[in-house]
């Protein structure tokens, strides 16, 4: 289960409603769930506000994460001009409780998108590629911004091999229509063609 305002995903039991794992950053938890945070294994990149979550063929965890202010409550809020979204793939070792980061994409510095809210991730199982949905990058004179309700929104779908090799790329812009219409992405779907 995604929690997108708490930045974690858990994992529990149906049966019994046991907290079996918790991924997300270690700030601010405490006893009894903070015995249950997985152990980062090398680096891990922490999701904000992420979306979509989903298990691989292998086993891992794969999400959209939004990347909203890339900070936890209380901490000092990254500025959006600064931050970007990413899909991240981790693999958990629940016996361990373990987590690596086994792949992510982001972009190239300097050219990465900041989808404040809304977006996807679908590991396509015959290529091993990356569906990417960045559904809501809001704007605001020009520059990355945090609320849909006061900006300019557009979105952009993208489709990236394991090695992280754009395929695919639609941007969805409504800015040169008159008036101006903007656009949003909640979730894009793969159909083989």
């Amino acid at each position: 289960m995604s929690l997108r305002t708490q930045d974690c995903i858990i994992k529990f039991d149906r049966a019994t409603g046991e907290l079996k794992w918790i991924l997300g950053t270690h700030d601010n938890w405490k006893a009894p769930w903070s015995d249950k945070l997985l152990k980062p294994v090398g680096h891990v990149d922490w999701t904000f506000h992420q979306h979509d979550c989903s298990i691989t063929a292998d086993g891992h965890v794969l999400c959209f994460d939004n990347g909203n202010y890339r900070a936890t409550p209380f901490d000092e809020k990254t500025p959006p001009e600064d931050t970007y979204s990413q899909v991240v793939e981790f693999e958990i070792d629940a016996d361990a409780m373990t987590v690596r980061q086994v792949w992510s994409y982001a972009g190239a510095p300097g050219n990465r998108d900041y989808a404040c809210y809304q977006g996807g991730a679908f590991r396509l199982p015959k290529t091993g590629n990356t569906l990417m949905s960045y559904g809501g990058i809001v704007t605001m004179d020009g520059k990355p911004h945090d609320m849909a309700e006061e900006g300019f929104c557009r979105s952009r779908l993208l489709e990236v091999t394991p090695d992280g090799d754009v395929v695919f790329d639609l941007r969805v812009d409504g800015s040169d229509e008159d008036p101006p219409m903007p656009l949003s992405v909640f979730r894009a779907e793969h159909f083989p063609g």
